[in-house]
């Protein structure tokens, strides 16, 4: 039967796994971020406004290169149940104006690289935002913000060390049950091992 150590350890190993192995599952390690510029003498009725921008890698948004997809973008107004989708565009810069103060979401559909014969990397994403009256936000949609070779290493020192603690559980165990063998041999009493001496005759004989 196997010990509830090793079961557990088996659980841990792997949830680590399934941790390690999850920036595959995200779109290539996708990112979303909002920047928001608070406007200085804003008035109570003021209108925001949006830029939504797509980029490959995290060193493109650096240099401010912007991706070659086709990219659709949608926003909604938060503010109401369901929500109101307000404006909707493409390419891979976009913008809206005359935004009303409130609750945003803003999502995004992109297709696969058109340079790339078979490219299945299309996929969506979204997030949320609030404009106060008179904002300006910028959207920036990183697909990939870890290169590959940083995701493949971070998912072999996982698996490497799950390996290792999972080793060292193995051993543990095999040590304990070695132990609990050795504890549990009988102890014989010395006085059961001594043999009985034999009698004398002048012992065993009554005088004459």
């Amino acid at each position: 039967m196997k010990s509830l150590t090793t079961l557990r350890f088996r659980g841990v190993t792997a949830r680590l796994l399934l941790v390690a192995l999850a920036p595959f599952a995200l779109d290539g390690c996708l990112s979303i971020d909002v920047d928001r510029t608070r406007a200085k003498t804003a008035v109570a009725d003021a209108r925001g406004s949006l830029e939504a921008r797509l980029y490959e890698t995290k060193k493109d948004f650096k240099s401010d290169v912007k991706s070659r997809r086709e990219v659709t973008w949608k926003l909604f107004h938060l503010d109401a149940s369901p929500e109101i989708p307000v404006r909707e565009g493409t390419g891979t810069v976009w913008s809206a104006t005359d935004l009303k103060a409130g609750e945003y979401r803003i999502a995004a559909s992109w297709g696969p690289k058109s340079d790339v014969p078979g490219d299945a990397s299309a996929g969506t994403g979204d997030d949320t935002f609030s404009l106060a009256p008179g904002d300006t936000a910028r959207v920036d949609v990183i697909l990939k913000k870890l290169p590959v070779w940083a995701v493949v290493a971070l998912v072999l020192t996982v698996v490497g060390v799950v390996a290792v603690v999972v080793s060292l559980a193995a051993v543990g165990n095999s040590l304990k049950g070695i132990n609990l063998s050795s504890g549990n041999t009988p102890k014989v009493d010395s006085r059961q091992q001594e043999t009985p001496k034999p009698r004398s005759d002048a012992a065993a004989s009554p005088e004459e």
